[in-house]
């Protein structure tokens, strides 16, 4: 794979051939993926779908398995998705034909497309490595849309990830069954998921740093409020901005 160039200024992440995420993809897809969607489908169409005309081009950051981007190709729009996961952009692309996929960390890719809106499901803006990797992915996002192009995107609350993430939780996928372990490391402050396969790490980065990060890259926020019904439950922030 051909990596991506990073965005400007930003030197710190470089876009890998692997991602945590390959080794449980069928898992996710199973059970987190599909526990999320129908909060990801309810949103899009309270706050982007009417700012959008037929066949709008969206790019879908952090796109995983492609539930949320079929969806999208189902609905008409030209479809871009985005993730470093190859093993979920295998499943994403069987779900939306019509879509286009790279694999890449959410700061550094680069495409030749300008998009109308964009999404980033499930806390994936928290997966970003530090406060500068976050402005990194949101400058880059910006980049890539139209002026006025809207930007849907959910982040957990730090509280919430030390209110709730230490938890063990067996599921079956992919033909087996796995223990996963979720526990937050105050010191660090880092909520980690060890799969048995690999370690995945979130940041829970405070509301404030979102906002500065997103004003920043020259968005302007419109809204922001609680995701009601999506786990954690109060601990789950949905934002709508615009590219300035």
């Amino acid at each position: 794979m051909k990596s991506a160039s990073p965005s400007p200024g930003y030197t710190g992440c470089v876009v890998q051939v692997s991602s945590p995420y390959d080794a449980i993809a069928g898992v996710y897809d199973e059970h987190w993926g599909h526990e999320f969607f129908p909060h990801a489908m309810e949103a899009f169409d309270r706050h982007a779908a009417p700012l959008l005309a037929p066949g709008a081009a969206v790019l879908d950051l952090c796109c995983g398995s492609g539930l949320f981007a079929g969806w999208l190709d189902d609905q008409g729009f030209t479809v871009t998705g985005v993730d470093l996961s190859g093993a979920m952009l295998a499943t994403a692309r069987r779900r939306a034909p019509r879509g286009t996929f790279v694999q890449a960390d959410m700061a550094a890719f680069t495409l030749p497309a300008r998009f109308d809106a964009a999404v980033c499901w499930f806390n994936s803006l928290n997966h970003a490595m530090s406060p500068r990797h976050l402005r990194a992915v949101l400058l880059n996002v910006a980049g890539h849309m139209t002026r006025g192009a809207s930007f849907l995107f959910d982040y957990v609350l730090p509280r919430a990830y030390r209110r709730d993430w230490a938890s063990t939780a067996m599921v079956e996928g992919a033909g087996r069954r796995r223990r996963i372990q979720f526990r937050y490391d105050p010191a660090a402050r880092q909520a980690v998921c060890e799969t048995g396969e690999g370690v995945i790490v979130q940041q829970p980065f405070p509301p404030a740093t979102i906002r500065r990060a997103a004003v920043a890259a020259g968005f302007d926020l419109l809204w922001e409020g609680p995701m009601e019904g999506a786990e954690p439950a109060g601990g789950r922030r949905l934002v709508l901005a615009v590219r300035g």
